[in-house]
């Protein structure tokens, strides 16, 4: 199965809206627009290019391309705004890949020095014991911890709800997905209400877009309320996963008519929430992951010298 990065996706989309608004047909931007695999992009140009509706498309489309961007790109292809559409998708995935990379780049300081430790902690059996035994226990130590880390990188990127449900244990991984959850229904949201979709459609496909349960089922509360025939503001709060702020505005937004305001004005805020809690995540779990390989390096370098000294001792009694 192929796969695309976000940042891949957000120049695609950002190339495609572009392409679309110079006059350029969808198909000849798909097929000539590079980013994501020729290989998937192709069927895709050419089932259109044979008349094939875009939502068969889509339904068959690779697995790069998510639910959720499947339904805004449908959506903004029949009411006419795909452009914008693309635009809105371009930058909610360029968001993910900055926050990943953060990620990422804090990490990899406190890993190399873990790494080092790992070569560095059993020298003294390369002198004692032989070459064989010294890199036995450097395998011993490096293969529990690549495995580790290969188990959560590959969590995360397959979205194990296990550890989705640990970062909210932990502060500012907790504040930041609270946050990016946020966002991203106000992105989506606006995106869906600007492509002229209907409210009920519009708040599930925003709150799935989340991939969070909590927030499934909250948008699946607002689209029943919509439903019934009742304004979404009526239930928002009675709801436990949207704050104040955010029932406040969106209610202002709906009442004068200028809700798409309103959600760029939530989704800049807390997108900068966002930010501060990942900023803020980014640079003291790497310090206290950084304290704890420390911490470990002496313990042993101080076992190492008393085991030394011991055995001089011994040798001269």
């Amino acid at each position: 199965m192929s796969h695309t990065g976000h940042g891949t996706l957000a120049r695609w989309y950002h190339a495609l809206a572009q392409h679309l608004e110079a006059g350029m047909t969808l198909v000849d931007g798909i097929r000539s627009i590079e980013g994501p695999p020729a290989g998937d992009r192709e069927p895709m140009a050419t089932a259109l290019s044979s008349g094939l509706d875009l939502d068969a498309v889509l339904t068959d489309a690779p697995a790069w391309i998510s639910n959720t961007d499947r339904q805004l790109i449908s959506a903004g292809h029949g009411s006419g705004t795909l452009p914008d559409v693309l635009r809105g998708l371009a930058a909610r995935h360029e968001i993910q890949q900055q926050a990943l990379r953060a990620v990422i780049g804090a990490m990899i300081y406190p890993l190399v020095i873990l790494h080092f430790a790992v070569f560095v902690l059993p020298a003294g059996r390369l002198i004692s014991e032989g070459i064989s035994d010294y890199l036995q226990a450097i395998l011993t130590l490096l293969v529990p911890l690549w495995v580790i880390l290969l188990i959560i990188v590959a969590g995360v990127r397959c979205r194990v709800r296990l550890f989705g449900w640990l970062g909210d244990f932990l502060p500012g991984i907790r504040g930041y997905r609270r946050n990016s959850a946020l966002r991203d229904i106000c992105l989506v949201l606006r995106s869906f209400v600007s492509a002229g979709c209907r409210l009920d459609e519009a708040w599930y496909g925003a709150c799935e877009a989340t991939g969070r349960q909590r927030y499934i089922q909250a948008g699946i509360r607002c689209a029943t309320t919509v439903q019934a025939g009742s304004p979404p503001s009526q239930v928002l709060p009675e709801l436990k996963v949207f704050p104040p702020d955010f029932i406040r505005i969106y209610r202002s937004g709906e009442e004068t008519g200028k809700l798409e305001e309103s959600l760029t004005i939530l989704e800049g805020e807390y997108g900068r929430k966002a930010s501060a809690s990942l900023a803020a995540a980014s640079f003291w779990y790497p310090k206290l992951l950084f304290l704890m390989v420390a911490v470990f390096l002496a313990w042993q370098v101080v076992g190492f010298y008393a085991g030394y000294f011991e055995m001089i001792d011994d040798l001269i009694e």
